[in-house]
């Protein structure tokens, strides 16, 4: 678990970092600030700062990660490997876990707040970053044997995306889009290297 959580730890740190000096430059006065929020990649639409909210959104997540991790890199990698290579089982357990997430956009396509063009663009990057995050963790698991490092990465980058935000003063996670994709990017490449 301290490696997954190593992993979470340092790339966000980065991330949260790249983004800070990004929105300075651009001339905005960005702070951070702690709040829970629901995690979207267009916009997130719940908030809350009490210990209930904080509490509830540690379950959810613990709950989300292990259903997720269990199903993803579990069991489909699992039935993947009897068919296939490693690599090709994890590939496809990546993609799976790519589609899934578009789940995120149905609910503001139907609610009318999201047009098809932008549920279509946002599906497209929730397929690629959580594609990434799956083979990554799919990796982990494949060196180490075991799903807690990915599992642990996965409950910090849940954790942190609901609860850790940049603030300017003409919004918040503006340029969420660039935390979220570099962590992503520098934590697969960090497990290639590593593996």
């Amino acid at each position: 678990m301290k490696y997954g959580l190593a992993l979470g730890i340092s790339t966000f740190f980065l991330s949260y970092v790249t983004e800070f000096i990004v929105l300075f430059v651009m001339g905005k006065h960005p702070s951070f600030q702690f709040y829970i929020t629901n995690f979207s990649l267009a916009q997130a639409h719940t908030k809350g700062s009490s210990l209930l909210a904080v509490i509830v959104c540690i379950i959810g997540n613990i709950i989300n990660v292990y259903a997720e991790e269990g199903l993803f890199r579990g069991l489909f990698c699992k039935i993947g490997i009897q068919y296939y290579s490693q690599k090709i089982a994890n590939i496809i357990q990546a993609l799976l876990f790519g589609i899934w997430h578009i789940t995120n956009v149905i609910n503001p396509l139907l609610d009318g707040s999201m047009n098809i063009t932008m549920a279509v663009f946002i599906g497209i990057g929730y397929i690629l970053l959580s594609g990434i995050l799956a083979y990554e963790w799919g990796m982990c698991a494949a060196l180490s044997g075991t799903l807690w490092i990915g599992a642990s990465e996965h409950l910090f980058n849940n954790f942190i995306s609901n609860s850790l935000h940049t603030v300017t003063e003409t919004g918040a996670d503006e340029l969420m889009i660039i935390r979220i994709t570099l962590s992503n990017i520098l934590s697969l490449l960090f497990v290639l290297v590593m593996g």
